[in-house]
């Protein structure tokens, strides 16, 4: 905020300068003669291990995390170089710098599977009605369907698949192991929700003469957001469960105000922004579908989406991943003329964006579901449905032994672009005018329209009185 000499809020009669009826204007400080600086801090921290709400109903004992900074200074003056340049009353300088770092996370709960379970036990696999699950064995299928159980519900070690060891062995341990995952959430912790910004201006203000001056502004932001996303806690590997968005952002802005005489001036400004915004997951710099054994097709990186565990843990990437860039300059000249007790304000703007997207990938690298079937028995009651007997069968066993229900895959999609749109208005013909005597006030705006070319939107049009 030390960057910014004041704003202002335009919602209705605006100047002729802007190509909308309501607008935001900014203005940036400058240096001075004397040199002037600034520093400021604002801390909050809650994590001091006491404060939890007397009414908290949730298992985890320890409040919801939070520690937030706000931070930055300021130095502005002459451009003054010993020996070399004294740019007193000529040439200023001003550099800001701020950060924003929180760092929070909330309470999360979800059932995870049992330690008993990952060692192929499953005997304890009961409902809320108390009524138990009965396991069998898929490779003991004869001619007429029938299948042998597994004895007491357990599975043999020596079957536990890969892709069952890999999950096992990066989902997070019961914290409450006394509650029954297929009735309550076993797991409660604390998930990461973190954001570290921070923005540097620089500003350099020069006197040419007396009727001409020039200013130079550069600004560069940046934003990286860490989170947990979905309903279940970031796997100990940190390879699903969690996404990143990191933002960049660069403006730069040259201004050049001339005074023809007492009674007509312009300003020629060119200004340029370009923000680059992406959202990608945690395992997206690996192809996880080939270290898992899974299907890859076209060779994917990304976490595979690996839901209906049979508990209420799941492995997902939790957002599409997609980039978009956006390009935006502008050239504008606005002139001012004076006579008797009427301002005439005229001029022009050539604007031009540009958008370069990758649009949403849609899991591309394979969605995956287990199911209770290859555990179940086949239930000749159920006919061309091919159903399964009531309460055989689980989906935490076919994890364990690696038998997927169903598998999908999302489409993908290159990068789209550039998109070009042009707007521009040409002061010759008048098309910029802007009449303000007293009160009165006429305002009309109409840039010429360009016809679509190589696949480009270009042109708009607009008249306000």
């Amino acid at each position: 905020m030390d960057a910014i000499e004041e704003f202002r809020v335009e919602t209705s009669a605006s100047s002729a300068k802007m190509n909308r009826p309501g607008a935001v204007i900014v203005n940036t400080r400058s240096g001075s003669n004397q040199f002037h600086g600034s520093l400021f801090e604002v801390r909050r921290n809650n994590d001091l291990g006491f404060g939890v709400a007397r009414r908290r109903e949730e298992k985890w004992s320890r409040p919801s995390h939070l520690v937030r900074n706000e931070f930055g200074g300021s130095v502005g003056g002459p451009l003054y170089i010993p020996r070399v340049y004294d740019g007193r009353n000529r040439t200023f300088a001003f550099l800001a710098y701020e950060a924003y770092r929180s760092l929070s996370g909330t309470t999360l709960n979800v059932s995870v599977p049992t330690m008993a379970m990952c060692q192929g036990d499953f005997n304890g696999l009961v409902d809320s009605a108390g009524r138990k699950y009965t396991l069998y064995d898929p490779w003991t299928t004869g001619a007429n369907k029938s299948r042998q159980p597994f004895p007491n519900n357990q599975i043999p070690m020596q079957r536990q698949s890969a892709l069952a060891k890999y999950h096992y062995s990066v989902t997070p341990e019961p914290t409450h192991p006394a509650v029954n995952p297929l009735v309550g959430s076993n797991w409660w912790g604390l998930v990461p929700n973190n954001r570290l910004d921070w923005t540097m201006t620089t500003r350099v203000d020069h006197r040419l003469s007396g009727h001409d001056q020039l200013f130079f502004r550069y600004t560069h932001g940046v934003r990286d957001a860490f989170a947990q996303s979905g309903t279940s806690p970031v796997t100990l590997d940190k390879s699903a469960n969690a996404r990143w968005r990191p933002i960049r952002d660069n403006t730069r802005v040259v201004s050049w105000t001339h005074t023809f005489s007492s009674i007509l001036f312009g300003e020629t400004l060119l200004t340029a922004g370009i923000e680059d915004m992406s959202i990608f997951n945690i395992g997206d710099d690996k192809k996880w579908a080939d270290i898992l054994g899974l299907p890859n097709p076209f060779s994917e990186y990304g976490f595979p989406n690996i839901t209906s565990t049979g508990v209420g843990m799941t492995y997902t990437n939790p957002d599409n991943r997609r980039n978009n860039i956006t390009h935006v300059y502008n050239l504008d000249e606005n002139l001012t003329k004076i006579r008797c007790r009427h301002e005439f304000q005229f001029g022009g703007r050539y604007r031009f964006e540009k958008l370069k997207i990758l649009p949403d990938q849609q899991p591309p690298q394979g969605a995956h579901e287990f199911g209770s079937h290859a555990t179940g028995l086949f239930d000749p009651a159920s006919g061309s449905t091919y159903g399964a007997v009531p309460r055989t069968g689980h989906s935490s066993a076919d994890l364990f032994l690696g038998v997927i229900n169903s598998y999908g895959k999302g489409d993908t999609g290159e990068y789209r672009g550039p998109v070009g749109l042009l707007r521009h208005a040409r002061c010759a013909s008048g098309h910029v005018l802007l009449l303000q005597s007293g009160t009165q006030r006429l305002h009309l705006v109409h840039p010429r329209r360009r016809a679509p070319a190589n696949g480009h939107l270009r042109g708009y049009g607009e008249t306000r009185l």
